[in-house]
């Protein structure tokens, strides 16, 4: 009777194990795959439907904004932003200025999202926890916010 005990233990811990490795390897693969966080993208034809569609999108876009690209992190406040402006002129809500420092920029993937922005920031919109740095390229807006979530 020992013997048989033995094993079925042995068996148990062997399952056990198995299962305590794949529950590990699935959490760290999900980990990898997110960068961590969770990250989403969004596309808009315009900045009203954009506004509509995301409570969080920022109220300063121009409802007559085009082709609104938006990358975010579920996780903090952390958001990539591209529009054509109806003008080449910045937002209402935005203000023209370089910053003292170069802003950082989210880590948030976004692969139309210059690799010198930061260096270009030349604006900021919105205010609080909720402002952007941003600049134009004609009538194209490349705005970031680099708040995480603190939590």
């Amino acid at each position: 009777m020992a013997m048989r005990t033995r094993k079925v233990v042995v068996i148990l811990m062997g399952t056990v194990c198995v299962l305590v490795v794949a529950v590990s390897v699935m959490v760290v693969g999900a980990h990898l795959l997110t960068g961590g966080y969770h990250m989403r993208a969004d596309r808009f034809d315009t900045g009203a439907e954009a506004k509509s569609a995301r409570e969080s999108m920022p109220r300063w876009l121009p409802d007559g904004a085009k082709d609104i690209s938006w990358n975010w992190a579920t996780t903090g406040r952390e958001r990539k932003l591209k529009a054509t402006l109806p003008s080449g002129a910045l937002p209402q809500g935005c203000t023209a200025g370089r910053p003292d420092r170069t802003p950082e920029v989210p880590e948030v993937k976004a692969g139309w999202f210059p690799k010198d922005a930061a260096k270009k920031a030349a604006a900021r919109c919105g205010s609080g926890t909720f402002t952007y740095y941003a600049y134009l390229d004609r009538r194209t807006l490349i705005a970031w916010l680099n708040t995480p979530d603190e939590g």
